[in-house]
């Protein structure tokens, strides 16, 4: 009669009795529908999204080295992701069912939480975790300075390297190689201060004979005092730099290695972080020459060069926009080496896959000379224009990275024969230890 009242006359006494086949079927039945009724919808998770870091643990504390640094994580789902969230701030990505980031970070003191969403057209995954800085006096003894190297190492070809108007001087296309040393001594004071020792080693040698100035020679010396009051940096230094070229031709004769310029400075600098990826700087340098070129009390290159710079670092995801405005004040002993310049420019870069990024800039700069100049027959007033477009290739857990560029410069002027265009294409290894 059980049987008979809920499934039917099939099941009661008319049918001549069950089947053990019919019942096994109808116990299946029972035991899925009460399965369902106390899980509800299962979720399989780990099979269709997986979020993990291979230098955090996504699900407890980790120690940082330092209040700023790099979130680094990777995601694999069986379909796209289509969002991720940390602390609740969208983080931009490519859609992509593999993704490998970085989101940059700045801590407090103390403990940080994070919680991390990735979100999928299958479902989510939230995990949970920290990131502990320790106070000044909780730092462990003796951690030592920090030695770092920058560096670069590349070829140049250019098309005009004297600069010359072609209809005065033929142009005198030639390829050079490029090396840029910059090691830093880093000495910390605490968590906030800091003295920096620094050197600048800059070397351009050109393959052709035809260049009368083969080869130049760069060096700077720095001693920088940095400090940081929570979102603002600043920093004050003192430096000296040496500029040398080996001449050939009838310089040669003269002198083959010439020393240039030596030059003194002071230096100071503010940086105010807005954001992880924004920022507004400014800085000025004052720089006392000694210039070895002298053509008498009316040329001689001596003097002061005041130099002030403001700087924006802007986000508008996926590109980062860089601003520049800067002045310069040269104050010459002689007197027609007196100039105001004025530079604005404008930069730019955006990825374009997980290995590579675009940028591009754009610059303009003028110079007018305050007196009237009886060799150039004007008193000059010269505008320059550059335009550069490139990219940035870095391997995959690499530490160096591949830049490309190419560039035109176009200068106009007053002066006949210091009028110009000129157009660059390098390459460049970018390395740092």
């Amino acid at each position: 009669m059980f049987l008979s009242f809920w499934f039917g006359p099939k099941y009661g006494a008319a049918s001549g009795g069950v089947s053990w086949s019919e019942v096994k079927g109808l116990l299946v039945l029972v035991l899925a529908l009460v399965c369902g009724l106390a899980l509800g919808p299962l979720e399989v998770r780990a099979s269709e999204l997986l979020v993990y870091s291979p230098t955090l643990n996504l699900d407890g504390q980790n120690q940082a080295s330092g209040p700023q640094g790099k979130i680094v994580f990777s995601v694999r789902s069986f379909s796209p992701v289509t969002s991720i969230e940390l602390n609740g701030v969208p983080v931009s990505f490519r859609p992509s069912a593999r993704l490998n980031l970085e989101v940059p970070y700045r801590l407090e003191l103390g403990e940080n939480r994070f919680f991390l969403k990735v979100t999928s057209a299958q479902g989510s995954e939230t995990r949970s975790f920290s990131l502990y800085l320790p106070k000044p006096e909780e730092e462990p003894v003796g951690q030592g300075n920090l030695l770092s190297l920058y560096g670069s190492l590349g070829t140049v070809w250019e098309d005009n390297p004297e600069r010359v108007n072609p209809g005065v001087w033929a142009k005198k296309p030639a390829t050079k190689l490029q090396l840029v040393l910059l090691p830093v001594y880093t000495e910390p004071y605490g968590a906030d201060q800091e003295l920096l020792y620094s050197a600048v080693l800059i070397r351009e040698r050109y393959f052709s004979d035809l260049m009368i100035v083969p080869e130049l020679f760069f060096n700077q010396l720095a001693l920088d005092w940095q400090q940081r009051l929570g979102g603002l940096t600043w920093s004050l230094g003192v430096g000296a730099n040496e500029i040398a070229d080996q001449a050939t031709g009838v310089l040669e004769l003269a002198e083959a290695n010439r020393h240039i310029e030596a030059q003194q400075l002071v230096r100071g600098k503010l940086k105010w972080e807005l954001s992880s990826q924004e920022s507004l700087s400014a800085a000025c340098e004052l720089t006392k020459r000694n210039a070895a070129l002298n053509l008498g009390p009316r040329y001689d290159y001596d003097g002061l060069t005041k130099t002030c710079d403001l700087g924006g670092d802007l986000a508008f995801d996926p590109y980062r926009v860089r601003v520049e405005l800067g002045s310069v004040q040269n104050d010459s002993l002689g007197d027609l080496q007196d100039y105001g310049q004025t530079r604005f420019q404008l930069g730019w870069s955006a990825p374009w896959d997980k290995n590579w990024t675009l940028k591009g800039t754009l610059g303009r700069t003028g110079t007018r000379y305050l007196k009237y100049d009886p060799l150039k027959l004007a008193q000059e007033n010269t505008t320059q224009t550059t335009l550069a477009l490139g990219g940035n290739y870095q391997p995959p857990g690499a530490e160096y990275l591949w830049t490309l560029e190419g560039r035109q410069t176009n200068q106009s002027s007053n002066v006949d024969f210091l009028r110009y265009q000129q157009n660059r294409l390098s390459l460049s290894l970018v390395f740092h230890f």
